[in-house]
């Protein structure tokens, strides 16, 4: 087979720049969010700094503002978070199947002594192939599967994990996961189960290998080797010279991840620092404004009672007023019925005295007098009735029920 390298050169050329240009697409799409969210900050932070008191300031349509901004916050950190977390696997996978050519490449630079080759009967596979066989089979299967989610949705192979880790029983986990993702049914839960634990078994093999490789590496570093032609020598320390390059261009990306990692974490620190600083001021200025308003209906309270107070003593007034004036009409009154009344007896004429005489006999009340003795004239106009015994005056009937009782 012939080996094309100008096109394989032309390929990873081509695959970089179209990588480069994703990432620039992706850096402006932050930019362009980040800046937005920076606008309505210094935008709502302009707008507070103008506005001292919380009487002008409509605190629905700030809140609802800050929640806004908020949510594209959040937004924005788990969109990062998600994307960092899908850079981490695939540099995971890259880091595997570097990790494996490069056993491979170590393997082709070894030597070959054609007198030491036996006949098939006797030959034996080393054991630096046993681990990249194991490699090998792991890569294949992730191959076969379409990566590490099986063909799965990234966040619903984290799910199952999720639900797996949970629930120790897999008809359970199946059940419960069914509930989450009406999309996939239960058989294919289970058989995403047995593909994830053939899964398991395969990495763990892998890393295994992996270890007993290096391993093996450092022994063989200490080992001194049989003098080989010059010509391998050189191709073989310039493939030295190649992969400890590589591994320096690693171990700075690896400190740049970390440092990148890091100064995430401070400004996620620090933004969490003034969030809550500002949840501080903005419950300071809320305070203050229900103080504000606390004072303001007191003084509201205070005016309306100095006013209904002035208000009674106003109708007091008027109406002791008022009872002076009619009082004073009845004295006035009073005194117009106190004159007539005088005018009038002063107008009655005197009682004349009788001129009879009357002689004063005290005996005069032992005799009986004119109406006394007409009285007595008139009881004896019958004498012949004589009084009826009470024991023979008339009685009314007994009636019939009462004789019946009797």
């Amino acid at each position: 087979m012939a080996f094309n390298f100008n096109s394989d050169l032309n390929k990873i050329h081509s695959l970089s720049s179209s990588l480069e240009e994703l990432r620039q697409n992706e850096r402006k799409e932050l930019k362009i969010l980040i800046n937005e969210i920076r606008d309505n900050i210094n935008s709502k932070k302009h707008f507070l700094k103008q506005n001292n008191t919380l009487l002008n300031i409509d605190l629905s349509q700030l809140k609802h503002d800050m929640i806004s901004i908020q949510d594209s916050i959040q937004y924005l950190m788990d969109n990062t978070i998600t994307k960092m977390k899908y850079l981490k696997n695939d540099f995971f996978d890259i880091n595997q199947d570097v990790d494996y050519y490069i056993e491979k490449v170590n393997e082709w630079s070894q030597p070959i002594d054609i007198n030491k080759i036996n006949s098939k009967t006797n030959y034996k596979t080393p054991d630096s192939k046993v681990s990249c066989i194991e490699i090998r089979e792991f890569i294949d299967f992730l191959h076969r599967s379409g990566g590490h989610e099986n063909g799965w949705d990234p966040t619903d192979h984290q799910l199952f994990i999720k639900c797996r880790n949970k629930f120790k029983n897999p008809d359970t986990s199946a059940r419960k996961l069914n509930e989450l993702l009406p999309d996939k049914t239960i058989e294919e839960i289970k058989q995403h189960e047995e593909w994830y634990k053939e899964y398991l078994i395969l990495e763990n093999n892998k890393k295994e290998a992996i270890k007993k490789w290096q391993e093996s590496k450092h022994k063989a570093i200490s080992i001194s080797k049989p003098p080989v032609q010059s010509k391998i020598t050189i191709t073989h320390e310039d493939l030295k010279e190649k992969l400890s390059k590589w591994k320096q261009n690693k171990d700075m990306i690896f400190q740049t991840q970390i440092s990148t990692e890091r100064e995430n974490y401070l400004k996620k620190k620090e933004l969490e620092s003034k969030r809550k600083q500002k949840n501080e001021e903005t419950k300071r200025i809320v305070e203050e404004w229900k103080r504000t308003k606390l004072f303001l209906e007191e003084q509201q309270k205070l005016r309306a009672e100095f006013q209904q107070e002035n208000d009674r003593k106003l109708k007091a007034i008027t109406a002791n007023k008022l009872i002076k004036e009619f009082q004073t009409r009845d004295d006035l009154y009073i005194l117009q019925m106190k004159n007539s009344k005088n005018q009038h007896q002063a107008q009655k004429p005197s009682r004349s005295k009788s001129t009879q005489l009357v002689p004063r006999d005290p005996e005069r009340l032992f005799k009986p007098t004119r109406q006394w003795i007409n009285r007595l004239h008139d009881d004896n106009i019958y004498p012949e009735q004589t009084p009826i015994p009470i024991k023979q005056l008339p009685k009314l009937g007994v009636p019939e029920w009462r004789r019946k009782i009797d």
